[in-house]
């Protein structure tokens, strides 16, 4: 598209309605050529042009410029169609800050142009709002305008200018919505990362929660006048000041916007508000985002505390844990109230159709519910749905300390920190320098720093289990295990002292262990199950429909005793076949699996179903013959030696090898 300049000017009346569009008229320039060629020949510019520039179509639906190159508008539609029908040219007058681009007719006018031409609006806007057509130009002008007063004003929140702001307030500024796109003052002032303009503002009342209406392209209304630039280019829809405060994050360090987080929280913001769109992220959820892509930053850890601190003080949070402590068995209930795993947890996973629902605060509701229950919570899912690291639930985690009984002043070794809940609880019994932290994943490493210092404990690092030799660098007293395995690892017993005890799963059980000297140890299992994370997956509707086609046959096995919490049979299977996984079906049956595509499915009617290279549920049919009902997960006892681990029960059954690192 091509400009021309010129010295002409607007009828009377007109100009200083055009002198009202402030920011508003963009790509202008005035006009010096008097004369334009178009398709229909040469055409005078009218006496009232004084901006803009010159575009006609060629041929019907295809804009070009005055050079006859193709010039491409996104939006154009439908509503444009009779506009376009023809080859004609036209001038555009104006485009509005809702990206509407309104132009009047050359070839229509014969030369001669009216003092008020009519003119059209040929491309739709952001807002996707009705395209007006055979608008008089002064009213195309009064829709787009506001008062320079009303512009000033807001461009002096974007840019933190606390006099100015003071000023506009004090002639009677509104802190209401600026335009029809539900901006309000408070939305360009936490852009503005000035936490003095967000007070001022807050003090007279100013919305913490207002919504935007539709997204709209600030810089072509609020930024025509000198300041620093904004940190966003576009607001979108339905977002809050305290959205906005928080994506500024994205654009690098700012001391500030802390300071603006709290004062918006301080004044009742939503710290669970999403904008508009199904997969929008809250703001802890992407102080989490921001945590992956930084090492520590002041800022971003600054503004997660305070959210969670918001969050944690909900009523919703506060009759959570009520509930909670009334539900759930000590010492579970109280487990979960220092520190409470609302604080670890911001989003996690619910199995649903075969795949992943993401829950977090903006589902307050049921994101409580799970929070404040005793089950594992899945936080971290990989990209081909594979659950990746789980937070224990609090029973689990109870009876794992108790047997483990941590000792102030003993150094403990956390292995598996995930989403950093159970250092924490460690750091809280312990002290924050007794313990050790470490975990395979880089950025949940980094994510569980910011929680942990966000919580109070900013000394507390989370090193690499591949690194444990220097994470450690000294003999340990006590190693806790949250993320399980089929056996224990050679290099822990490396980095214990003798009379050391290690609590950690293996298979579906806990095992409880006495280092007795050095690289050897023994113990028992604990009565609590543990669940192994790929038990957690779920289970591909392709392999429900392969199994289903199978040949049934009658189940003689209880099947109480491969589904529930008291299915005492998961243990031996999960040692006799460590890449089995169980998973409970919504029909009141459990179907079993392993990665050569062998597949079990027993259903509540007593049936079985089995297909692939083993039939899994032979497996467990043994299992039932060799260990008679009732069969207790502490009957089961394990010594390890260098190279070598074994489990087995004293009183029934054959005893297993687990799949250990060959000895050095």
């Amino acid at each position: 598209m091509t400009m021309t300049q010129s010295h002409g000017v607007l009828a009377p009346g007109l100009l200083a309605q055009a002198a009202r569009l402030g920011g508003q008229v963009h790509w202008a320039a005035p006009i010096t050529a008097r004369q334009v060629h178009t398709p229909a020949g040469e055409r005078a510019v009218p006496h009232w042009v004084q901006f803009l520039q010159v575009m006609y179509w060629q041929e019907p639906g295809v804009l070009k410029d005055a050079q006859g190159r193709r010039v491409d508008f996104p939006y154009l539609d439908e509503t444009s169609a009779h506009v376009v029908s023809e080859p004609r040219a036209w001038l555009t007058i104006a485009r509005d800050h809702d990206c509407g681009l309104y132009l009047v007719d050359l070839d229509t006018t014969d030369g001669e142009y009216p003092d008020d031409p009519v003119v059209h609006r040929v491309q739709a806007g952001d807002s996707g709002q009705p395209v007006p057509d055979g608008v008089p130009l002064s009213q195309v002008l009064a829709s787009l305008t506001w008062s320079p007063q009303w512009l000033e004003y807001g461009r002096a929140c974007l840019r933190g200018d606390v006099a100015d702001i003071h000023a506009a307030l004090e002639r009677g500024a509104g802190t209401g919505p600026l335009d029809e796109h539900g901006i309000t003052p408070l939305h360009l002032a936490a852009l503005s990362r000035d936490d003095a303009a967000v007070s001022a503002l807050l003090e007279r009342g100013a919305d913490p929660d207002a919504r935007t209406g539709t997204s709209a392209h600030i810089y072509r209304t609020y930024t025509a006048a000198p300041g620093p630039r904004a940190p966003l280019h576009i607001i979108k829809a339905a977002v809050t000041p305290l959205l906005l405060a928080v994506e500024t994050l994205r654009h690098g360090l700012s001391p500030q916007v802390p300071g603006i987080v709290k004062l918006l929280l301080d004044a009742g913001a939503d710290p669970c508000a999403v904008q508009a769109g199904r997969h929008a992220p809250t703001p802890l959820e992407t102080c989490d985002e921001l945590s992956r892509l930084w090492v520590i930053r002041d800022d971003v850890g600054e503004c997660r505390r305070l959210l969670q601190h918001a969050i944690s003080a909900s009523p919703q949070a506060h009759r959570a844990r009520r509930a909670a402590a009334r539900r759930l068995p000590e010492p579970a209930g109280s487990i979960l109230a220092s520190p409470g795993r609302d604080a670890y947890a911001a989003t996690i996973y619910e199995e649903k159709g075969g795949g992943w629902r993401a829950l977090t605060c903006r589902q307050m509701r049921a994101w409580l519910a799970a929070i404040y229950s005793d089950r594992d919570l899945v936080i971290d899912v990989g990209p081909s749905g594979e659950p990746r690291a789980v937070c224990p639930r609090p029973g689990l985690l109870a009876a794992m300390l108790e047997a483990l009984t941590p000792v102030a002043g003993q150094l403990t070794l956390h292995v598996g920190t995930g989403s950093g809940w159970p250092a924490a609880v460690l750091a809280h019994r312990l002290g924050p320098r007794a313990v050790i932290t470490v975990d395979e994943d880089s950025a949940r490493r980094t994510i569980a720093e910011h929680r942990l210092a966000a919580a109070g404990y900013p000394e507390m690092r989370v090193r690499d289990t591949d690194v444990l030799h220097d994470a450690v660098g000294q003999p340990v007293d006590r190693i806790l295990a949250t993320a399980g395995g089929t056996h224990i690892p050679q290099v822990w017993l490396d980095h214990v002292a003798v009379g050391a005890r290690i609590v950690a799963p293996v298979g579906a059980g806990v095992v409880c262990l006495e280092v007795t000297s050095r690289g050897r140890a023994q113990g028992h299992f604990l009565a609590a199950a543990y669940t192994p994370l790929h038990w957690h997956a779920p289970v591909p509707p392709e392999d429900i429909e392969q199994v289903a086609a199978a040949v049934r046959e009658t189940n003689e096995v209880p099947l109480a005793r491969v589904r529930g919490e008291d299915a005492d049979l998961l243990l031996p299977l999960s040692l006799a076949r460590p890449d089995v996984s169980v998973h409970a079906t919504r029909d009141g049956g459990c179907l079993l699996r392993t990665p050569d595509g062998s597949i079990a499915q027993v259903t509540a009617g007593g049936t079985v179903q089995q297909t692939g290279p083993h039939l899994l549920w032979d497996s467990v049919r043994a299992l039932h013959e060799q260990f008679p009902a009732p069969l207790h997960r502490t009957d089961f006892r394990i010594v390890l030696t260098r190279g070598r681990q074994v489990v087995w029960s004293p009183d029934h059954g054959p005893t297993w090898g687990l799949p250990v690192e060959p000895a050095d």
